[in-house]
């Protein structure tokens, strides 16, 4: 599953190579920073936080099932998905917390994320940061892509549609890059 989010800036800051880390970087060092910047900002970061931290977080979606495996059969564990869903929360959706849930049987199962987990809950979550970051209105439409375990290709998140929709999450999947 992922969780659509809209992290604080002072969250994000920490976690991306933001404009003000440059101009910091330039006065302390002498050096200009700004091509990194370009290389940094389309790649997907991944970080880890507490559930104390992300029950702080705003939610700009309600969970998204990105895939299914089916332990019994599905020996391979492969996810290739782009899958819609709509805004809950008008925002920019720049980052995603990615959790699991099992179902043992009817009734019975345990994700490592949810509404029903109290923020004093232990535990670290992944969160992904997208490197494009659509800012969605309350009620539109999004897609998020997720792959992971295919051969020959890198784990990827990304988000499509909003403002910013261009077409170009159409031409990496066509390019296969997701």
């Amino acid at each position: 599953f992922g969780l659509p989010l809209s992290l604080p800036a002072d969250v994000l800051s920490k976690h991306t190579f933001m404009p003000a880390t440059i101009a910091n970087w330039r006065a302390w060092y002498g050096t200009d920073f700004t091509p990194f910047v370009d290389v940094a900002s389309p790649v997907n970061h991944l970080f880890h936080a507490s559930t104390a931290n992300v029950h702080g977080w705003k939610a700009i979606a309600a969970p998204v099932q990105l895939g299914e495996i089916d332990l019994s059969t599905d020996k391979s564990w492969i996810i290739d998905s782009s899958v819609p869903a709509a805004a809950t929360a008008s925002g920019q959706l720049n980052a995603v917390l990615l959790y699991f849930s099992f179902q043992f049987g009817p009734g019975t199962g345990v994700a490592s994320y949810g509404a029903g987990s109290p923020p004093e809950a232990g535990g670290k979550h992944q969160i992904w940061i997208l490197g494009r970051q659509p800012w969605l209105k309350h009620g539109e439409t999004f897609r998020l892509g997720y792959r992971r375990h295919i051969a020959g290709k890198d784990t990827a998140l990304v988000a499509s549609g909003g403002a910013d929709y261009d077409d170009s999450i159409a031409a990496q999947a066509e390019d296969n890059e997701l």
